[in-house]
């Protein structure tokens, strides 16, 4: 293994890659790209450059014959080479598809591996906590037996054909492959090559460690500690080396993808065929090569102290000369190199550079899109480009653009162009960044085809949401929540769980009022909240102390919203009529008398205050016919860095008022107002006050509620407020008293000068 590492590291140095397997070459008639505008989103286009699936999924990768959707749920699917959806996502994972039949797994902690059809039907059942893909009609799993772990290998009808002992993800090469094991830390490694019916053809032991890899034609390449070697069918070395650094490879991966493979002991490299074992290219020193492809090896020389890369060809001449500061492999024959001052640049067989690619001023140019992409060792004839522009240019292997993404000037979205220039995404980039940009105040200001866009955003987030839901609906945790600390979780589930009435149905919440509870919501009864609450304040502090004995605790129901979007505490009070007539202060002195009354709070008895940052979701609207105020805001505690979302409705009836009050906590709840605000205002309209207890029955002579209707916004002022008021004012009435009396001694002193002068004048007027 010390060579794999020593490799894995040069390659890292020089930028080398290969291929871990055998190549196909593929005719792209799709390409997946991702854009962000309403959303970010990725989708497939067609050679042409326009939309053959527009974007709405998280993840597109290619995937045998098509290509593997994830949505941002984290849900998986699978469309066909046309872009259609055959497998609507629902699994967690789906592995590649071969022979018709890829490994997947469904969501759940405790979910399990099998293997599905191209219809997403299960053909092997889920009962494997490990399955690779099938090559040459077996695949690799993994079980457990009790306490024990199992492993073998399965053919395509799920039968188990030979046990082995580990797991392991080597495919089948000419009918043999490897598998590895260790009894113990301080036992030696065991490697073997196996057929494909667990025979044992060969084995080898590594105090350190040991690596067994197929070569195609029926030899073995053997590396057990400082030895590596390259034997036949036979088992007859045809080739040894030895040393810390010694090694014999294909590739990265220790898989012969062409015949053809490098050796070495450290100080220099070389090519060897190896079928035969006949040397095609000696080592010498300083000499490094990199991978085969279309004839031409890449290899790298010290040259004045600096690295220089070139290609040779397999007599070991020459043949485009070290002056590269990297290389890549050649593949369609074509291949990228850089310069001195890392300009990328693409090159022929000849080395001749491809003016075409320079044209675009690129800044890098990937040949293999794909070659990180696992699931698909599938080479395509197309290329993407990155310019010193920082656009996004997808180009045939002749550098010929045929779609461009690039970040607009009007706001931080991306717009797309196809190969005649015309924008495909979005068509009105003025109108999405006018969307972005909008508050949600802002929204009813929309035109007609801005709405649109912004309910098409809606639509999009709605769809994971439903997707979160729908997993916690069946029992199983999807990936946000697997995030959350097991407290939450647990807290979580005490709500799920707790004693919930299923709509439809019609429930009172008290004399005159009446609740049509509609299909699809919940409904928690003001005992059943008393009491869930009792058992999450013990989840959530163990030692706290129980609530005194007759302790009044605010009579609240809960209602459950769709999929659990929203969760609105209904509580009804009962301080006599509310008259709406008078005139609400102005938006802004609301929030400013919120403000205050905010930060006056005192947290946990200390005397630091606890700050916050208060902003209005929706302004406050006062409808006088319907008896309805609606409003919201959003409160941010800056020192705990947390966010709330708040919807309230207050509903007016002749002695009672009805108040829904819906929280929304950032950041797993961050658009949550804005999409699922209609779904609560919609909701309130099943709460209705029957006649005689209406808003407009009121009569002369009904109790009046001793507060103003603006204090169902703002809040009573807190104590600590009203203490310093009181304050305040004493203040003010002692400096009040002291100037009055001031004054009047001032009034006293004038009114005597005015009478003395009033009698001066007087005497001098006497004859």
């Amino acid at each position: 293994m010390k060579w794999l590492v020593g490799m894995l590291l040069v390659a890292l140095e020089t930028g080398q890659l290969a291929s871990t397997m055998p190549a196909v070459v593929g005719r792209t008639t799709l390409v997946p790209v991702c854009v962000t505008a309403l959303y970010q989103g990725c989708g497939l286009v067609n050679r042409e450059g326009n939309w053959k699936v527009r974007p709405w999924y998280s993840e597109i990768h290619p995937n045998g014959e098509g290509w593997t959707v994830r949505r941002h749920s984290g849900l998986t699917g699978w469309l066909d080479a046309d872009g259609r959806v055959v497998i609507t996502p629902r699994f967690e994972s789906i592995g590649e598809f071969v022979v018709g039949l890829a490994p997947a797994k469904l969501p759940g902690e405790d979910a399990k591996y099998g293997y599905i059809d191209a219809s997403g039907r299960w053909v092997i059942q889920p009962r494997f906590d490990q399955a690779e893909e099938f090559s040459e009609g077996l695949a690799s799993v993994r079980w457990t037996e009790g306490e024990r772990e199992r492993s073998g290998y399965l053919n395509a009808q799920g039968q188990l054909m030979f046990l082995t002992p580990e797991a392991t993800d080597e495919p089948f090469v000419d009918g043999r492959t490897t598998v590895m094991s260790r009894t113990s830390d301080a036992a030696p490694t065991i490697c073997k090559g196996i057929n494909r019916t667990g025979r044992e053809l060969i084995r080898i032991t590594g105090k350190d460690s040991c690596n067994v890899t197929v070569v195609p034609g029926g030899g073995w390449i053997l590396d057990s500690d400082d030895t590596a070697r390259l034997v036949d069918r036979h088992l007859k070395t045809l080739l040894q080396v030895q040393g810390e650094e010694a090694h014999i490879h294909g590739d990265l991966e220790g898989r012969p993808a062409t015949g053809l493979g490098i050796f070495g002991t450290g100080p220099g490299e070389g090519l060897i065929d190896l079928r035969t074992g006949r040397v095609l290219i000696a080592p010498r020193q300083g000499q490094f090569l990199g991978f085969y492809g279309e004839g031409r090896v890449s290899y790298q020389e010290d040259r004045n102290g600096e690295t220089v890369y070139g290609f040779l060809d397999d007599s070991g001449r020459p043949v485009i000369p070290a002056q590269y500061a990297s290389s890549d492999q050649f593949w369609f024959g074509r291949a990228v190199v850089t310069t001195a001052d890392e300009a990328p640049v693409v090159l022929n067989l000849k080395g001749q550079e491809l003016s075409s690619f320079k044209a675009l001023r690129p800044v890098s140019i990937d040949l293999d899109p794909w070659k990180d992409d696992v699931q698909s060792p599938v080479r395509r004839d197309v290329a993407r480009v990155v310019t010193d522009e920082q656009e996004e240019v997808w180009t045939d292997l002749d550098g010929r653009p045929f779609l461009r993404v690039r970040g607009s000037k009007r706001c931080a979205i991306d717009e797309v162009f196809n190969r005649k220039g015309q924008q495909i995404w979005p068509t009105d980039s003025a109108a999405v960044c006018r969307v972005n940009g909008a508050g949600l105040t802002e929204h009813d200001k929309l035109s007609g085809a801005e709405k649109a866009l912004l309910a098409h955003q809606h639509a999009f987030e709605r769809e994971r949401l439903d997707d979160e839901a729908l997993l916690l609906k069946q029992g199983k945790v999807p990936v946000f929540e697997r995030m959350m600390p097991p407290e939450q979780r647990r807290m979580g589930m005490l709500i799920r769980n707790a004693a919930w009435l299923d709509g439809p149905r019609e429930l009172s919440l008290g004399q005159g009022l009446r609740l049509s509870l509609p299909a699809g919501h919940r409904y928690l009864p003001p005992e059943a909240v008393l009491a869930l609450r009792r058992e999450l304040r013990a989840e959530a502090s163990p030692a706290a102390p129980e609530a005194a004995q007759g302790e009044r605790v605010v009579s609240t129901a809960w209602v459950l919203g769709p999929h659990e979007h929203w969760r609105t505490e209904v509580s009804v009070v009962g301080r006599g009529y509310l008259a709406l007539d008078a005139a609400l202060p102005s938006p802004d002195e609301l929030l400013d008398t919120m403000k205050l009354y905010t930060t006056g709070r005192w947290a946990d008895g200390t005397s630091s205050s606890v700050f916050q940052s208060l902003s209005w979701l929706r302004l406050p609207e006062l409808d006088r016919a319907r008896a309805r105020l609606t409003y919201g805001f959003s409160d941010s505690d800056l020192e705990a860095g947390g966010r709330q979302d708040t919807l309230n409705v207050a509903l007016f009836g002749r002695s009672q008022v009805v108040v829904l009050s819906t929280v929304w906590h950032a950041p797993l709840q961050l658009q949550h107002f804005e999409l699922f605000q209609g779904d609560v205002l919609k909701f309130s309209q099943q709460i209705q006050f029957l006649p005689g207890h209406r808003h407009q029955d009121y009569q002369q002579g009904d109790a009046v509620a001793p507060v103003a209707l603006e204090t169902l916004i703002t809040g009573p002022q807190p104590e600590e407020l009203s203490r310093l008021g009181e304050s305040i004012g004493r203040l003010e009435q002692k400096r009040q008293d002291r100037i009055n009396g001031r004054l009047l001694g001032l009034l006293v002193v004038l009114v005597a000068a005015a009478l003395m002068l009033t009698t001066r004048f007087s005497r001098s007027r006497l004859p």
